[in-house]
């Protein structure tokens, strides 16, 4: 346990993307209105962000979030 621990100590982190540090995310869930059968109205609700779990932050894994021209995602597979 103490590994793990000291294993995330020594991780970079950044703010993340999703809720720009909060670690809450604003969305919208549908209510129904019981009075019409067609009725029903979006209502905006405030939640943990589920990019980073509510912490607010992520590890930075050296990507860029707005450029993903350089992505090349078997790179990882092939360790190139």
């Amino acid at each position: 346990m103490s590994t793990f621990i000291a294993y995330n100590l020594l991780r970079d982190y950044k703010d993340c993307p999703e809720c720009g540090g909060t670690g809450k995310a604003e969305t919208y869930i549908g209510v129904a209105d019981y009075g019409h059968p067609l009725g029903g109205e979006l209502q905006d609700i405030v939640i943990d962000c589920e990019n980073c779990d509510g912490r607010g932050e992520i590890p930075d894994d050296d990507w860029d979030d707005d450029n993903w021209q350089d992505f090349n995602p078997m790179e990882k597979i092939n360790g190139d």
